[in-house]
């Protein structure tokens, strides 16, 4: 008789530990995939960076090809926004020209699809190196100040011996 007691008593623990928990019939909460975001930022980085160093303008252009490409996820264009973002605010950190246009155009961009896909700070900073403390920081400091409608222009600017634009 010890034996029915004892498999109660064991399936009991078992509803005990299981509570709380999503079911099993393989519906889950759905978690926010970081490794998608962080592909697209590497992939933005891979792509773009490189002309940040000589032409803040060139980079944002080649980040707005990459968001302005059809039939992309909205993740993988969070990735994509997030890092145009993050790179014109280190340039803008250095006192490159038009960082802190590029960085303005990019902070709404990324803000709306974090949204949209319910991602919060902490987690999305994740998806690039570096003091997540300060980024946020920082970016809830450039979302105050931002303007209503940033304009997308070039302002006047000259050209080196080689072409770039500094």
């Amino acid at each position: 008789m010890r034996r029915p007691l004892l498999a109660v008593f064991s399936l009991f623990i078992c509803a005990a530990a299981h509570a709380g928990q999503a079911p099993s019939s393989g519906v889950q909460a759905q978690a926010v995939d970081v490794t998608q975001i962080r592909a697209a930022a590497l992939d933005t980085q891979t792509r773009c960076y490189r002309l940040i160093h000589h032409d803040t303008w060139a980079f944002r252009d080649c980040v707005a090809a990459l968001l302005a490409q059809p039939r992309q996820a909205s993740i993988w264009r969070l990735g994509v926004a997030y890092f145009g973002w993050v790179g014109a605010l280190n340039s803008l950190r250095v006192g490159m020209a038009g960082a802190e246009e590029t960085a303005n155009e990019f902070l709404p961009q990324f803000r709306r699809l974090q949204k949209k896909l319910k991602i919060d700070d902490a987690t999305l900073c994740t998806s690039i190196e570096g003091d997540c403390s300060v980024r946020t920081a920082r970016m809830r400091q450039a979302e105050a100040s931002l303007p209503l409608a940033p304009a997308r222009s070039n302002p006047a600017r000259s050209a080196d011996s080689d072409g770039h634009h500094h």
